[in-house]
């Protein structure tokens, strides 16, 4: 070795100082013998400082026996550590007084290079792999994403299902209102037609029959009592098919007792009157004036159910039409002779039933229906969409 590698070699070891080598760990010195609190240690130097010609030589003495040969080349393996000489000072005459401590020798630029590479690629590959500190981000804002895409597409199909239902829930209450409307527009024209029925054409003849019952049974009753107990000619017997279940009857020429009808009676009535008769009959034709104009204009206001009251009408139109005639006959006494007998054409009985049960029909729908309308109204505003 030159005296300038030797020299470069000196100063790389006193600059990386004792105790430090690069690359494999340095074996811990051995432990120097006890010291005394009280003693202090002092480096061993040289007596003057190394030079060029003398720097191999210096650094040669201070090494131990076993490594104190020269150093061949810079490039050969050099030992691991050396040995240092340190004087001690003790209180105690027995007490050593040097010791050796091991110390790393010192390395060249070259090897020195290796080492810090190596350690450099150590350091690296205990470092992990960039992909591996990326990772837990990248996965966090991935799922962070994915949750937020999920959640707002989520929520964008519960605001469509919402629209739809909220749609079809319009459509289906559109649908039924106008059904319902529809129903009610027909509804109401058909109630607008009983109405009419009721108010045209039942409901007057219902209350024009029930006054010419009234006026015909004071009729019957100023007969009954015109005559006295024993000689009366007139009773009242039960009859299921009459309207008040009592039937007026009266005793003919022959003893037999019949049913009492006024245009078959009205002659002798007017030939032997018992009684006033005049007022209360000329009362049932006025009566009888009114429903045939009813029955003339109103006629096709009739119930569809009720075929047989157009019959029913026509047989009291004929019977009014007899009645009014034989009444003018009787009246005066030269064409009362005259008058004709009739044996036929007496008031239909029936027409009283008809009309009654054609009033109540009406009445009962009527009825119904205003309930029905009332609750249709109820479901509408209960049904009607927020």
């Amino acid at each position: 070795m030159s005296r300038r590698s030797a020299f470069r070699v000196g100063i790389l070891w006193l600059v990386i100082g004792p105790g430090v080598v690069l690359g494999a760990p340095t074996p811990p010195p051995s432990p120097p013998p006890p010291v005394e609190r009280s003693a202090v240690a002092t480096p061993i130097t040289p007596s003057s400082p190394p030079d060029a010609s003398s720097a191999p030589q210096n650094l040669s003495a201070a090494l131990p026996t076993s490594v104190a040969s020269p150093i061949p080349d810079a490039a050969a393996a050099a030992p691991t550590s050396q040995a240092t000489t340190v004087a001690l000072t003790s209180m105690e005459p027995d007490a050593p007084t040097t010791a050796t401590i091991s110390a790393p020798l010192p390395l060249d630029a070259a090897t020195a290079k290796k080492e810090f590479d190596r350690v450099v690629e150590a350091v690296n590959r205990a470092r992990p792999p960039w992909w591996q500190t990326a990772l837990p981000g990248v996965l966090t804002a991935v799922l962070v994403g994915l949750f937020g895409f999920l959640g707002n597409r989520k929520l964008q199909e519960r605001a469509h299902s919402f629209e739809s239902s909220a749609a079809s829930g319009r459509h289906e209450f559109e649908l039924r209102l106008a059904k319902q409307k529809a129903g009610l527009d027909a509804t109401k024209e058909l109630i607008a037609w009983r109405v009419r029925q009721m108010e045209q054409l039942y409901g007057p003849l219902r209350a024009l029959l029930g006054q010419s019952k009234a006026v015909t049974d004071l009729l019957h009753q100023q007969l009954h009592d015109a005559l006295p107990e024993g000689e009366r000619d007139t009773r009242w017997v039960d009859d299921p098919k009459s309207t008040s279940g009592q039937s007026f009857q009266i005793l003919d020429e022959n003893g037999v007792w019949k049913p009492f009808r006024l245009l078959e009676q009205l002659p002798a009535l007017y030939a032997k009157p018992r009684t006033h008769i005049g007022p209360l009959v000329a009362e049932i034709l006025n009566i009888g004036e009114q429903m045939v104009k009813i029955i003339r204009e109103r006629a096709g206001l009739m119930l569809s159910n009720q075929k047989d009251l157009a019959d029913v009408f026509a047989k009291y139109l004929a019977h009014f039409a007899f009645l009014k005639e034989c009444d003018t006959a009787c009246r005066d006494e030269k064409t009362r002779n005259q008058a004709q007998h009739y044996t036929t054409g007496f008031y239909p009985r029936e027409i009283n039933k008809l009309v009654e049960a054609g009033f109540l029909q009406l009445n009962g729908e009527l009825t119904q229906w205003q309930d029905d309308l009332a609750k249709l109204a109820a479901e509408i505003s209960l049904s009607r969409p927020k």
